[in-house]
């Protein structure tokens, strides 16, 4: 009974140790999410991401579904890729607007309705500091939006009535209600 006790003893203090220092994340190593105050911006994303084929040109986007994701948005990112960009996605189709606080570059906004067709292409600039946010409004309902680089649209000739074909899992996505 005693030889239990005395490798029993040191395999919990082991085990609490492992616990205890695993789920810290100082490091950034964690693979727990740790919840950050609202004042702080991320840099980086966790998020799932699509291939999305747009003009015959292929982007990585990571894909915005839950509440948090889409309040956060590409918030205090200093670059974006010329091939990358967020895919907003919505439970519902409705009119939207978008802006945006805390955003450190200009985008390009793709509002598209829920067959894929752009229904309206605008250029969000940053906010100047100390001035009131813009909005940017959908001119219908729509279900996604897109943003891209700014300047993007344009040098893809992307206009309203594109139609941007929407992968399967984009479509089966369930997103959560705002």
């Amino acid at each position: 009974m005693k030889w239990k006790q005395n490798i029993m003893l040191p395999f919990l203090l082991s085990l609490v140790l492992c616990l205890g220092f695993s789920c810290d994340d100082k490091t950034g190593t964690s693979t727990r999410p740790v919840s950050k105050p609202s004042s702080t911006v991320s840099k980086t994303s966790s998020l799932p991401t699509q291939q999305l084929e747009i003009a015959g040109e292929t982007f990585i986007v990571e894909l915005a579904f839950t509440s948090h994701s889409r309040q956060t948005g590409l918030m205090g990112r200093p670059e974006l890729a010329s091939d990358r960009g967020m895919l907003f996605v919505f439970a519902d189709s409705q009119p939207r607007s978008f802006y945006m606080k805390n955003c450190l570059i200009d985008l390009d906004a793709l509002f598209i309705k829920p067959d894929g067709t752009i229904d309206t292409i605008t250029t969000m600039v940053k906010p100047a500091p100390g001035k009131p946010l813009r909005y940017y409004p959908s001119r219908t309902a729509i279900q996604y939006v897109l943003e891209l680089p700014s300047g993007t649209a344009h040098r893809l000739k992307l206009r309203p009535g594109h139609k941007i074909e929407m992968p399967e899992r984009v479509k089966n996505i369930i997103p959560e209600m705002d």
